[in-house]
């Protein structure tokens, strides 16, 4: 039973990281509590290749979240409506950003034997 322990507890730290990331990630759809810029570095730091400099996803940031802050239309509640009603021109980081979130996955599942 230790190694089993080992084995798990060295499993959750691995990806404790990347839950957090994803986490922080979602904060973009506008039906979540309102967050500063700053509370989504690690999911910027994880998806740093795919994007580009912090500074200009700042400004998109801001411009997003003014953007739902000012509009008469109901927010996006999903990712999937977040995703359909950003203007990939505009934000064209967090266009990306959100389709990450999009696709990744919501859980996991085994195979029964």
């Amino acid at each position: 039973m230790p190694f089993v322990d080992h084995v798990i507890s060295d499993l959750q730290d691995r990806f404790d990281d990347h839950k957090c990331g994803v986490f922080c990630l979602s904060a973009i759809v506008h039906e979540r509590v309102a967050i500063n810029f700053s509370d989504i570095m690690l999911a910027i730091t994880m998806y740093s290749s795919f994007i580009g400099t912090s500074c200009s996803l700042s400004a998109e940031f801001e411009l997003w979240q003014r953007k739902w802050a000012t509009t008469a239309s109901d927010p996006p509640k999903t990712t999937i409506d977040a995703l359909a009603s950003c203007n990939a021109t505009l934000f064209p980081n967090i266009a990306i950003l959100l389709q990450i979130l999009a696709t990744l996955p919501v859980t996991t599942s085994t195979a029964e034997c």
